[in-house]
Formats: structure tokens, sequence, C-alpha cells
């Protein structure tokens, strides 16, 4: 009985010894798959550890790369990658990381919210929707008896356009008008929409009558000529988009505001309403912003906490992380 303690004994030595020996090779040597096996059995993560290694070979091949790397132990790559890929290592960084970017850079967004704020307002007045305003009135239908008796059939039809100016003089305006399904949102943005223009030249400074003869969808035609105006209204929406207004000389539409609007308030306007599930594009712009408008140094949560941590991946052990970083 002894003796066999003692064999089973010198055996497990043996095999520590033999894990032991294969943990403190150099990187650049592979193991045999007896070596990994023991090892594993020892370190039941270390299969993470090899398979890294094993997938990062293509950096241990010349003899440049070997002697680069030949300080680099299994077992010291090891131990660096148990201690960082911890999950209360990472999550007791993360947390510290995180208020430390708050103190100094998490104010900047409210600041910067302010500043597109004040553009917003800019556009909501200065908009050309604030200067006039398009209804349809009426839809006039022109019909003819056919010569074979029966219903009179629509020969023509005019929609009543009644263009209305909401701050005084307007020298002359060009807008966009179409019928939509009630559950469409409207959009004159689409070239192969149907929707059709129309424009007054001379200055008006009270509701003037637009007639105009669109050619509509077929089904939107088809519901005009067999039914009266309220039905076609209760069945369709009517929308417009203003191309320009010209007042008092002055041409206001949508590029004008854009012109008015510095580059970075209006990239970090137009990223801020979008719900999208990256917000790389939105804290760039806020980046912009608080740079070019505010004058002030910025930097993401996310990229400083990524050089934050690197920063004590790299104190713990800097051959390993560099390594670990390829």
């Amino acid at each position: 009985m002894k003796i066999a303690k003692i064999i089973l004994g010198t055996l497990f030595l043996f095999l520590v010894i033999s894990c032991d020996n294969a943990l403190n090779k150099s990187i650049v040597e592979p193991l045999t798959p007896e070596e990994v096996s023991q090892a594993v059995k020892k370190e039941p993560e270390f299969y993470l550890t090899y398979e890294f290694v094993e997938l990062h070979d293509n950096y241990l091949r010349t003899t440049a790369q070997k002697a680069m790397w030949q300080d680099l132990t299994y077992k010291r790559l090891h131990k660096f990658m148990s201690i960082i890929l911890d999950r209360d290592f990472q999550e007791s960084h993360q947390k510290e990381f995180t208020q430390k970017w708050e103190l100094q850079y998490g104010h900047y967004k409210v600041s910067a919210d302010s500043v597109c704020d004040i553009w917003q307002r800019y556009w909501d007045t200065h908009r050309a929707t604030n200067y006039v305003r398009v209804d349809l009135i009426d839809i006039e239908k022109e019909y003819m008896q056919p010569p074979w008796g029966g219903d009179p059939i629509v020969t023509s039809r005019k929609f009543v356009l009644k263009v209305t100016p909401l701050r005084g003089t307007v020298d002359s305006v060009s807008f966009d008008y179409d019928l939509f399904e009630m559950d469409e949102e409207p959009s004159f943005s689409d070239m192969f929409s149907h929707y059709h223009s129309a424009e007054i030249s001379s200055p008006f400074s009270t509701p003037v009558v637009v007639r105009d003869s669109p050619t509509v969808k077929f089904q939107i035609d088809e519901t005009i000529k067999s039914s009266d105006f309220k039905t076609v209204l209760n069945k369709y929406k009517f929308a417009f988009a203003i191309n320009y207004v010209i007042v008092n000389g002055k041409r206001i539409n949508t590029l004008a505001l854009r012109q008015a609007t510095p580059d970075a308030v209006y990239e970090y306007m137009m990223e801020k309403g979008k719900d999208t599930e990256s917000d790389f594009n939105k804290e760039y712009a806020l980046k912009r912003l608080v740079e070019d408008v505010l004058k002030k140094e910025y930097e993401s949560k996310e990229s400083y906490i990524f050089k934050q941590m690197n920063d004590v991946y790299s104190k713990i052990d800097e051959l390993a992380f560099r390594f670990y970083s390829l």
C-alpha cells in the first residue's frame, strides 16, 4: 500500500512538473497535444490562452517575431489574461473610469444640447412654412355628356389651392403638393413620387387662389371622378412642401437655413434625432460640436474608457498586453 502511494505521488509530482515545464515555455514554441491536455487539467481556462496563441501564430513565424516574443511564456500570458478577463476586475475598472469620464466630459452633452436647441428654435422660426400655408379647398370638375347616353363623364378636374401669407407680403413662392393615403407618411424627397409643383411669381399679402391640373395616381383619379370633394378628403390627406419663399428680396428655404447653421451644429441636430443601434455617428457629431463650437476638448466615453483600460493592462504586464493587443 505504501509503495502504491509512493508511485501515485511520484506520478502526480511528475505531471505537475511536466505541466509547469510546458507553461514555462515561450509562446514561440508550440506545445504538444499532451502538454496542452495536462495544462488544461491543472488550469481549465488555459485552453483559451493556448487557443489565442494559435489564432495569432502568424506573428510568431519569422526570426524577428520570435525574438520579440521570446520572453513571453504561456504561464505569463495566461496569468495576464486571467486577470484582465475577470468579471469583477472589468466591472470595477469600468465603473471607476465611467465616473471619471462623467466628471471630465459628461456635462458637455448638456451644453451641446443647449446649442442645438437654440438652432432648432431658429429653424422653427425661420422655416418656409412659417411664411406660407397651402390648403386644398376644392376640386373643380368639368363634365361631358356622352353621345351614347348615360351618366356624364369627367373630362377634366382642377385642384383649387388657397395660398395664405402668414407674415405679411410674400414676393413669390414655389411649392409641391399631393394627396396621400391616410396611413402614408407624406414625403417630398423621393424623385419617383407623383407630387406636383406650383408657384406664384407676383407679390401677395392676402390669400391667393391657384388652380392646377395635376396628373395624379390612377386610384386617386378614379376616386376624384366618382366622388364629391368631402369624400376625397375623407379618404386621402393633402400635404404640401415649400420649395422656397422670397420675402423682402430674401430667399427662404431649407438650403438657406442649412447655410446659416454651423456644420458641426447641423450634423449634431441630424444625428441627435436618429434612433439607431450604434451611437458612433452621434458621438462623433457631439465631439465635433464641442470642439468646433464650444472650443473644448472632448473624448467619447467609449474611447476614454478604452484608453484607460489599456493603460491598466499595460501596467500589469506590458509585453503580454502588446501580444494580447495584436
